[in-house]
């Protein structure tokens, strides 16, 4: 680094789309996701059931609710906007077990996708340009941020790549990731702060965080697909003990307050910021009016996105803050790497 000015970079979903669905694309990935599931090698055990109390259901009984499921969530997926959409519809009209069948869903859904996929490359460049050689991999930029409105490992999965470690708990420590169940996070450091949550499961009896998928280098296989249905499982019947970590810009419970409240802390002194594929939805407005309200050194925005929709980027950012010139709103059209700034 050149300098100790503190730099964030906001993530959204179009930062992870060469990996993972966009809003407009998830029916379809949810039709292709079961048609591939239902596949005969991973059947799971139509005698015996999981390991929990006081329950008589099969695996078998719980891999084909979470298949009813899936199906429930594809036909409401094009039914609404969005799933974010449908989901606040369940929580205001009080379908509280219908919100927790979503969340399950959601979850097998994403860690299948990640496990299957390759990651979005953009990623792997990313921390390619930060790793400095003459500094052990570790030792990441102290003065760069990163908030993330996305669910999945990427940043997690293509930095494994550099540690030779395939632990996700390992990698999401040595990122500084929140949430995470290893440990707190660290200020002055790079941090990487995911406002929605992530793929892993708050175990509320405990009140720990625990990975799912411990492991980046998984294949798919019928032990592989019996984990998912044990997590959905999981989920859809000890809603008291297990929760799905992902959650929505307008729920709040302990665990995603903290994150904000970590992440406003750490991000306040923040003079760059480099927004990526992040279209400033409304349901997101109130924590990124929060967020990007307290950083009261912020000199500069970059909107990476292509073509006009960088412009589009810069008119949303203005309903959150509007106190910045426009000649320090900049557009990057180019969407082949992830931006740097040029104050690296």
């Amino acid at each position: 680094m050149t300098n100790n000015k503190i730099i964030s970079f906001l993530f959204g979903a179009g930062a992870s789309c060469h990996a993972l669905p966009i809003v407009d694309q998830i029916p379809d990935a949810i039709e292709e996701f079961l048609s591939e599931i239902k596949d005969e090698k991973f059947l799971v055990s139509d005698t015996e059931g999981f390991n929990f109390p006081n329950l008589k259901h099969s695996k078998r009984d719980f891999q084909e609710e979470m298949w009813r499921t899936l199906e429930w969530m594809k036909d409401e997926a094009k039914n609404h906007a969005s799933i974010d959409t449908f989901a606040k519809k369940l929580l205001i009209t009080d379908q509280y077990r219908e919100l927790i069948k979503l969340k399950a869903g959601l979850t097998c859904f994403f860690i299948y996708l990640q496990t299957k996929n390759n990651i979005d490359k953009r990623y792997d460049s990313f921390f390619a340009a930060l790793i400095n050689p003459s500094r052990q991999i570790y030792n990441l930029p102290d003065n760069l941020r990163v908030l993330s409105w996305n669910y999945d490992f990427q940043f997690e999965k293509a930095y494994s790549a550099y540690t030779k470690e395939s632990n996700l708990g390992s990698n999401q420590s040595r990122l500084n990731i929140s949430p995470s169940h290893l440990r707190e996070t660290e200020e002055d450091r790079f941090a990487i702060f995911k406002l929605n949550g992530t793929t892993d499961v708050h175990n509320i009896e405990w009140n720990i965080i625990e990975n799912l998928h411990n492991s980046l280098n998984s294949t798919i296989d019928a032990g592989f697909m019996e984990v998912l249905v044990n997590s959905y499982a999981g989920f859809t019947r000890y809603s008291n003990k297990y929760k799905p970590l992902l959650t929505f810009a307008w729920e709040s419970d302990i665990i995603s307050n903290q994150v904000l409240e970590s992440a406003i802390k750490s991000t306040k002194d923040t003079e760059i910021l480099v927004v990526i594929g992040y279209s400033f939805p409304f349901f997101n407005r109130d924590i990124d009016r929060k967020i990007i309200g307290e950083m009261k050194n912020l000199k500069k925005v970059y909107f990476q996105a292509p073509g006009r929709e960088a412009h589009n980027y810069i008119d949303r950012f203005q309903a959150i803050r509007n106190d910045l010139h426009h000649s320090n709103l900049i557009p990057i059209e180019d969407v082949n790497q992830f931006f740097l700034p040029y104050e690296l």
